[in-house]
């Protein structure tokens, strides 16, 4: 294995497989991308912990002034409408 994660076959073909910057890559295809590189990435790694990553269902939309967003459990990192959630075994 190289020493480098990103040296490795399998990272570079992920990469490879990222849409052009500026064009349109769907929620679907992003989650599907995203869920194979942690996949791949804990594999090389030999990481025992899990990470989830999931696509926030949308709100539905209220007719407000002011609209928060109810809290979204377990202490997730957001990356615009997904959220990461990480456990330790």
């Amino acid at each position: 294995m190289p020493d480098n994660l990103q040296d490795h076959p399998l990272i570079k073909a992920l990469i490879a497989e990222l849409p052009a910057p500026g064009s349109v890559w769907p929620i679907d295809d992003r989650l599907r991308w995203l869920r194979a590189f942690n996949s791949t990435v804990a594999f090389l790694r030999g990481d025992k912990g899990e990470i989830r990553i999931e696509k926030i269902p949308e709100w539905p939309f209220l007719q407000a002034i002011s609209v928060e967003r109810p809290p979204v459990p377990s202490e997730p990192k957001g990356f615009g409408d997904l959220q990461i959630y990480h456990q330790n075994t």
